[in-house]
């Protein structure tokens, strides 16, 4: 395969520039840069194979000279047989390549790749004596110890006072004082000078094997021998003071020793201290050279040194050592190349997660982690940005934007709405432009019923969903559905955002009727003080207007608002006045101008759809008013007061915290009521023993104040899951015995709460008589029911089934009578079940009584008592069957629908309607997002022989097609 060069990139490296680049092993990315300047496609990287041209050879030289990199799959493709014999220049700079140069590569990494590339050599006879001093060469720099021996006979060349000097440095890096000590005598029978060089690396190998007193006896040696220790003598043992890990002994030398500052040994020491974590004792390096300010050459080798370190498991250490020489931060992206180089070598995601947090506080780099899970998310597996995304200190839903774009592209709406789950347990707020234009744009919103029963598991609130979701109904001009759900929900929305959708509607449909209704319903649930959304709309839709027939539509519009009793405000029929001025074309100005005096509410002040009072103030817009009147030395009690409660309902308890330090700082007292508040903070965050003592602060301060019910029976139900009823039972007494009850359903579900907290029969039954004396609830079911659960928890089944019996007799109730029926078909116990049954049909009958016992059949697995027990029913109706497979559905219920429906194909065909639960379980899958499931279902369906009618077919098709898997 032959590449075509440009000679730009021909004069580029022959020029001298090219040549001190790669001396001083210069950034990559500048490199990189001068690379795709100079010439066009060219990537040896994807075309490297075993069938190349001879150039090629060359190629690859010059790619990891320039780039530092060759990729892991390439090296068993790569042939050296096409390597032009007569260019021994190329041999060595591959060989070359191999060692520091390819510093974004393990140590494995290139030694492996230099002994394969000097193996080719030798199989095809390249080997001279430049080709074996480089390969020593770069076996030292890879830290590779040569048997010197082995090598000097396998030569296929005489060795050179080079080959010996070079294979004595290795050993002696290496602290092989034997090996060096043989070579020392080989060397002195050929007769080689042995020099201040030779001495040095003696020196090294000395000190590293015994320290520095080992290597006074080589100094001593020097003086015999006439040579003066000089500074680079000194550098060596203060190396192998460093490799040897004697910091102590490194300490005491390097603070005496006489020596020059020298960028190589420099580099090599701090490498060694760096393996080591030494960063004190490279901190004191820095100090005595003075290099507070680093030279550029010098950053340029560092930045090499910290990319190796990275490479050897020592990623904190090169960030440490980086963040040293980098005092003064110009930009923040300069720490970006590392941060890179972790994940390219697979560093432990938990240690980057540290090191940025590390980056961030030093101030070097604040939004390190941000950058490092952009780049996973775009050059790597997506999946991977959840790990680091939970160690964010604030998630924005704008973070999850691009993820949330995949998942659509990859699964459809499943995959959108397991995002967004994802999302919802790292509770991140999802906004509304999240919701509008990355989650409900990529799902079937029509009919919007459906997809709120899909998402109900997300357990977003109505409120916050419902103004996406109407918008997106308006632009898709699904009107009666909007109007549909106006109806039922009651909507507090967002009006300013439904304006000109709904406005756009208007002009493209007929239906005035619906759209005056919309109008109506979001106008009487919605709060009118803080925008005008009458009149907003109405200067949307003269807008629209452009010919006689607009015109005429709206003055009937303005006619029909005025039948419903709707209004606008004076500034917004200005805004329309002047619109209608404008619009000399119109031929109804008159009766318009009519039609909106018949509209216009004076007493509603044009002032006030601008400005909301701070009662009517979502928590953002109360944090904006908080901030406004602290600047302005304001009063901040009502604002505070309000933020209290707001993010107390709303659950955020560290803001909660927050602005109770505030009030403090304030010098506001804190009232009964904002105790009251806390103590309520304090019951949702399970902290029992603070809530216990503002409990006790507020009955001591403020005797006369009337706290909630429902915050003492929460504060009972706290004390109760800790193990102290009697203390539960002293705060109810407290409380409740000298007062007048209001009870009832309001506070029915905290006393069942409180029930179910019981840790025993005997405390239910004292809760629940306690409870319905003092009439905060009634008996019932629902309060008989985790009474009965207690039995169950204590496997005291036989007194379970007779406070059943009892329950039934007395009340005509029957609390929990499929979690009994399991119970005792867990228990195999016929005679219980029996009397389960029987009391049972003493209240409902056999009918309901036999639904009760398919469902403990169903949701035990119990398929063959399952089928036995339907073949003796008559028939089961239409109308028991769909409720008990809508309760299955809304509980998430799989296995209990599986069970039934493989029991009921074995049925004759006039039993039951099979398609109610065929289309409860595909409602089930579609819910749950789980069309994986579905699909074993189908699946399992088909190996039966078991054949589903044509509509339910479409709805399974439609399902799939919707998540993209048809």
């Amino acid at each position: 395969m032959y590449y075509a060069f440009s000679n730009n990139f021909v004069n580029f490296l022959r020029c001298p520039v090219f040549k001190n680049i790669l001396q001083t092993y210069s950034k990559r990315e500048s490199l990189l840069s001068q690379q795709f300047r100079c010439f066009k496609n060219f990537n040896p990287i994807n075309n490297f194979t075993t069938n190349m041209a001879s150039s090629n050879a060359p190629l690859l030289e010059k790619y990891i000279k320039l780039t530092s990199q060759f990729s892991n799959n390439n090296l068993g493709n790569f042939s050296v047989q096409m390597i032009d014999t007569s260019k021994e220049e190329n041999r060595v700079s591959l060989l070359q390549c191999c060692g520091k140069l390819l510093s974004n590569k393990s140590l494995k990494y290139r030694r492996d790749l230099c002994s394969f590339i000097f193996k080719q050599f030798e199989n095809l006879n390249f080997l001279g004596i430049e080709e074996y001093n480089m390969y020593i060469s770069i076996c030292t720099e890879n830290e590779v110890v040569i048997d010197s021996g082995k090598f000097l006979q396998m030569m296929q060349c005489l060795p050179i006072e080079a080959t010996y000097n070079l294979l004595l440095q290795n050993v002696c890096e290496a602290g092989d004082v034997n090996q060096a000590h043989k070579l020392l005598s080989a060397m002195k029978e050929l007769n080689y000078i042995v020099n201040e060089k030779v001495f040095n690396a003696i020196i090294l190998a000395h000190t590293i094997s015994g320290g520095y007193d080992a290597a006074q006896s080589v100094l001593n040696t020097m003086k015999m021998a006439h040579i003066t220790p000089s500074s680079d003598t000194n550098w060596n043992i203060i190396l192998g003071l460093a490799s040897r890990g004697d910091m102590r002994e490194f300490k005491q030398f390097f603070e005496t020793a006489n020596i020059e500052f020298n960028e190589e040994y420099f580099i090599e020491v701090v490498t060694k201290l760096g393996l080591s974590d030494c960063e004190d004792l490279i901190k004191m390096m820095k100090s005595r050279f003075n290099l507070d300010v680093v030279p550029r050459h010098l950053l340029s080798l560092i930045e090499q040194l910290c990319i190796q370190l990275i490479h050897r498991t020592k990623a904190t250490m090169a960030v440490k050592i980086y963040c040293l020489f980098i005092k003064e931060v110009i930009d923040e992206t300069q720490h970006n190349f590392l941060l890179s180089e972790l994940l390219d070598a697979e560093t432990d995601p938990s240690e980057i997660v540290q090191i940025c947090d590390y980056l961030k506080e030093s101030g070097k780099h604040l939004h390190a982690l941000q950058f490092v899970t952009n780049t996973v998310f775009t050059k790597r597996d997506p999946d991977e940005c959840w790990f680091y995304l939970k160690h964010f200190e604030e998630l924005k839903p704008l973070y999850f934007w691009p993820i949330l774009l995949k998942a659509e592209r990859a699964n459809g709406e499943i995959g959108v709405l397991n995002t967004l789950n994802k999302m919802k347990e790292l509770n991140v707020e999802i906004d509304g432009e999240t919701l509008e234009k990355f989650v409900l744009c990529f799902c079937e919103i029509s009919p919007p019923h459906k997809l709120l029963s899909r998402m109900q598991h997300l357990n977003i609130p109505m409120r916050q969903l419902l103004t996406p979701l109407l918008v997106l109904l308006l632009k898709n001009n699904n009107i009666k559905d909007v109007y549909s759900l106006c109806q039922e929900f009651k909507p507090q929305v967002e009006g300013e955002k439904l304006t000109r959708p709904l406005a756009i509607s208007w002009i493209s449909t007929d239906n005035l009727p619906v759209i005056v209704g919309i109008m109506k319903k979001i106008y009487e649930n919605n709060d009118n003080t803080s925008i005008d959304f009458v009149g907003q709309t109405l200067v949307y839709c003269l807008r629209f207007c452009k010919e006689e027939e607009g015109f005429s539509k709206f003055l009937e519009l303005l006619k029909m608002l005025h039948n419903e009793k709707l209004t606008i405000t004076s500034s917004s029929d200005e805004s329309i006045q002047t619109l209608l001025d404008s619009r000399d074309n119109c031929p109804y100005k008159e009766e318009i101008e009519n039609a909106l005096d018949n509209l216009l509410d004076i007493s509603l002040s044009s002032n006030n759809s601008h400005i909301t009072h701070p009662r009517y103030m979502n928590v953002e817009q109360l944090e904006c008013h908080l901030i406004e009147l602290t600047n302005k030395n304001m009063e901040t009690r009502g604002v505070l007061r309000r933020l209290l409660q707001a993010h107390s309902r709303a659950g955020n308890y560290v803001r909660v915290e927050q602005v109770r330090k505030l009030i403090e700082q304030a010098g506001y007292k804190e009232s009964p009521g904002m105790l009251a508040l806390r103590l309520q903070h304090r019951i949702k965050t399970h902290d029992f023993a603070s809530a216990l003592n503002l409990f006790d602060k507020l009955k001591e301060n403020f005797p006369d104040f009337r706290i909630d019910e429902y915050k003492i029976i929460n504060l009972a139900t706290i004390l109760l899951t800790e193990g102290r009823f009697d203390t539960a039972m002293e705060v109810l007494k407290k409380e409740f015995d000298d007062r007048t009850i209001r009870g009832g359903l309001p506070i029915e579900h905290n006393c069942i709460a409180l029930l179910h907290a019981a840790k025993n029969p005997g405390q239910a039954m004292a809760l629940y008589k306690y409870l319905t004396e003092k009439k905060l609830c009634e008996a019932k079911n629902t309060i008989f029911g985790p009474v009965l659960l207690s039995y169950l928890k204590c496997n005291d089944l036989e007194n379970g089934v007779k406070y059943y019996e009892d329950v039934c007799k007395t009340y005509n109730c029957t609390p929990m009578q499929v979690e009994l029926l399991k119970a005792t078909v867990d228990a195999e116990n016929k005679d219980l079940f029996q009397r389960v049954v029987n009391a049972t049909i003493g209240v409902y009958g056999i009918m309901k009584t036999q639904m009760s016992m398919v469902v403990a059949y169903a949701e035990k697995g119990k398929k063959e008592a399952l089928l036995k027990l339907l073949l003796e029913i008559r028939s089961v109706p239409n109308s028991e069957l769909q409720n008990r497979c809508t309760r299955w559905v809304n509980s998430g219920s799989v296995e209990p629908l599986i069970t039934f429906i493989e029991a009921a194909v074995r049925l004759p065909r006039n039993k039951l309607n099979l398609n109610i639960p065929y289309m409860a379980i595909i409602k089930l899958f579609d819910n749950k997002n789980d069309i994986d499931g579905l699909l074993q279902f189908i699946d399992k369906l088909k190996e039966n022989d078991v054949i589903v009618s044509r509509k339910i077919t479409e709805l399974i098709n439609a399902l799939l097609k919707r998540n993209k898997r048809l």
